[in-house]
């Protein structure tokens, strides 16, 4: 491609994105880049479909949203590029270099391009079947159900959230990647490096083990039903401790709420616990709302999917806990520390205060997080609405389309998010 017309292609598609006039969306469909130095370049939502962009440097470039669909990109350096949203179906990747990079959301899933072929006709593009390296790379909540990833390395990778359903993994490396919540059902893990891997609240059901290095993995509240962990190495994996570990006062206050819960208060009796040891314990869906759990200790626990309405949760030792989608409306976590806790999709809304014959009082409680230690939590998708706080430390927090509308944030840190920024639905987002 001519120099002068890649410039003008590169400086219209800026007009575009800016809505400028005279901007033009670039369209590099089919386009051979090959080997181009196109480092730092903005290919936001470009049309790049079957681009061959083998041995190009786009160390650095956003390619967020960009149309991927059978691009060639082996052999490129894509270093601390940002791929987030991309469509990468059916890229060819071997060689590639992802260290870094930001390839969130981006569909990484198996696809056939449709090209030439040497008789002149149509012809499906031949698979790329090569081993990939994508080590240190942001891999959150991308899709990959079903992809052929037989020993690649992707390690020390963030993949929370990520969908590998049906993945062939055999013989690859994750160890120290980060697959909390990700969903590995009926994946072939045969043979698989997963050592050291965190996979709290991690769906494997029905994936094939056998061989799998699950050595010092971290197995809290990960769902392992139909998983025959006969001929896996599981040397050191922690797997979450359950009720029955407990001893006996700690667990009747749980069984006893769940009844008070469930009658209305007719039953059982509220749990008021302080101060105690749950690290680590597997309570993911469980219903507390109401518990009054000041001071404990939930460290490393699996709370996905759990009820904790109006739960007092306050100075309590939350760090590195998992909260996918649990709903803490008018939860109180006041002075609690919620270093790398994972809340992604949670609800810290207003709760509304019923009676006792159940009806609406008209009185809601606000979720409180006053003097929270948030530092480097997971904050994507949760709704944080007209929730207090004040004082609250969310340095390093992903806040990827979170809502904290109307959220009280009076002398909160909120340091911009360790991730390459991306649009946040809060009135502080320019804070």
């Amino acid at each position: 491609m001519a120099p002068a017309y890649l410039e003008k292609t590169l400086a219209d598609h800026v007009k575009w994105l800016n809505g400028q006039p005279g901007g033009v969306r670039a369209d590099f469909t089919l386009a051979n880049l090959q080997g181009l130095d196109l480092s730092g370049v903005d290919l936001r939502d470009a049309k790049m479909s079957g681009v061959r962009l083998s041995d190009a440097i786009l160390t650095g470039a956003n390619l967020r949203g960009a149309d991927l669909f059978g691009a060639d990109l082996s052999h490129s350096d894509l270093s601390e590029a940002v791929l987030a949203d991309a469509d990468l179906r059916g890229a060819r990747l071997h060689g590639a270099n992802f260290i870094s990079a930001n390839l969130r959301r981006a569909d990484l899933r198996d696809g056939t391009l449709l090209t030439q072929g040497p008789d002149g006709g149509i012809a499906p593009r031949a698979p790329d079947d090569q081993s990939v390296s994508i080590d240190r790379a942001d891999l959150s909540r991308a899709d990959m159900s079903g992809k052929r990833m037989k020993g690649w390395s992707i390690t020390r990778t963030d993949l929370t959230g990520a969908l590998l359903r049906k993945a062939d993994l055999s013989g690859a490396d994750l160890s120290e990647s980060n697959l909390q919540n990700a969903d590995l059902s009926q994946a072939n893990l045969t043979n698989t490096v997963m050592a050291s891997t965190r996979m709290s609240g991690a769906i494997l059901r029905g994936a094939a083990v056998s061989g799998c290095n699950l050595r010092g993995a971290d197995l809290y509240g990960a769902d392992l039903s139909q998983c025959d962990l006969s001929y896996a190495d599981t040397t050191d994996a922690r797997f979450a401790r359950t009720i029955d570990s407990l001893d006996a006062d700690l667990r009747r206050a749980i069984l006893d709420h769940g009844k008070w819960v469930e009658s209305g208060g007719r039953a059982g009796s509220r749990a008021e616990v302080d101060g105690a040891d749950l690290r680590g314990i597997d309570l993911s869906g469980v219903n507390l709302s109401g518990a009054v759990l000041r001071r404990v200790d939930l460290s490393g626990a699996a709370l996905n999917g759990a009820k904790l309405i109006m739960t007092d949760l306050a100075e309590g030792v939350l760090d590195d806990i998992n909260l996918y989608g649990a709903n803490l409306a008018g939860a109180v976590l006041d002075s609690a520390s919620l270093v790398r806790a994972d809340l992604t999709q949670a609800k810290l809304v207003a709760a509304t205060i019923n009676d006792a014959m159940g009806n609406p009082t008209g009185r809601r409680r606000i979720a409180s997080l006053r003097g929270a230690n948030l530092r480097y939590a997971r904050l994507a998708y949760c709704t944080l609405r007209d929730a207090d706080l004040t004082g609250a430390d969310l340095t390093g927090t992903d806040r990827v389309n979170a809502n904290l509308a109307g959220a009280i944030l009076t002398d909160a840190v909120l340091q911009a998010p360790a991730v390459p920024a991306e649009k946040t639905n809060s009135a502080a987002s320019s804070a």
